[in-house]
């Protein structure tokens, strides 16, 4: 494991004295321009997952209307503040507010729902019946739903499989579905052709998978549960997708502020020069 903690400055620092083992200037710049964007979205759904589990945490701890929640959903305020509320099984009342600011203030307060948030919570409804009887989705443990507007004005609507188990980062069986504005899905994306839990052990600070040919690039998903789990519970530094498709590897660090990407060429350069150095020390 541990020669896959690569620098950012040392990957770099080979892929410019080695050129030619390097993608051609098109394929860097598509493969970069995807990872800005995936990188984006991975860290848009962590926010909104995130959000969840620690609203949810609040709705237990100090929502009063316990006997008639149903379940709670996370969206962003036209403010551009995230909100995780609380409702009832009539999609009538919000039992619970709490507001993701500087102050992380809630309400607890029953209330009238909010025309959009009404629409909000029928259109999850409605999107986990239609994804369930489509029979699109595999249930492998806990999913967990984040409901993530689009630059278009659409939905994605994205499947997550979680553990209540602790030393574990699952990796897999999730999914995502764009919806148009009538809920018909437009597009449905499966990331991960099954359910991997990764282990962790006492000194492991980086982890590292393997996507097949039809998975170039990391996933929102992985960035995901990358944060969510492997940096925010364990303290792993470093995450990594070997990428056969491309023939080569993506890797973040802890910081969560870009995904770099170098060929295994480069990759093997730079194990190669590692080695020598140590075997000089």
């Amino acid at each position: 494991m541990k020669k896959f903690i690569i620098s950012l400055a040392l990957a770099f620092a080979a892929m410019s004295s080695a050129n030619a083992q390097d993608w051609k200037p098109k394929v860097r710049e598509q493969i970069e321009q995807a990872n800005d964007s995936i990188l984006e979205e991975g860290i848009k759904l962590y926010n909104y997952e995130k959000a969840a589990w620690l609203g949810t945490d609040l709705v237990i701890e100090h929502c009063k209307y316990k006997d008639e929640l149903t379940g709670v959903i996370v969206y962003e305020a036209t403010d551009g503040k995230l909100h995780c509320i609380a409702y009832d099984k009539y999609f009538l009342q919000c039992l619970f507010d709490y507001t993701f600011d500087e102050s992380n203030s809630y309400s607890d307060a029953k209330r009238p729902l909010t025309q959009d948030e009404a629409k909000l919570i029928g259109m999850k409804t409605k999107m986990q019946e239609k994804c369930i009887e489509t029979q699109t989705i595999q249930d492998c443990g806990p999913l967990n739903t984040d409901l993530i507007p689009l630059p278009n004005g659409n939905y994605r609507f994205y499947w997550l499989t979680g553990t209540t188990e602790t030393n574990i980062v699952p990796i897999g069986n999730d999914y995502s579905f764009d919806f148009d504005e009538n809920l018909n899905i437009i597009k449905q994306t499966k990331y991960h052709k099954s359910l991997l839990s990764m282990e962790i052990k006492e000194g492991v600070t980086s982890i590292i998978h393997s996507h097949l040919d039809d998975n170039p690039y990391m996933t929102p998903t992985d960035v995901c549960n990358y944060l969510l789990y492997a940096r925010d519970c364990y303290n792993i530094q470093s995450f990594q997708v070997l990428s056969p498709a491309l023939d080569g590897i993506h890797f973040m660090d802890d910081k969560a502020n870009s995904i770099a990407s170098i060929t295994t060429a480069v990759l093997k350069k730079i194990n190669k020069h590692q080695a020598k150095k140590n075997k000089q020390k």
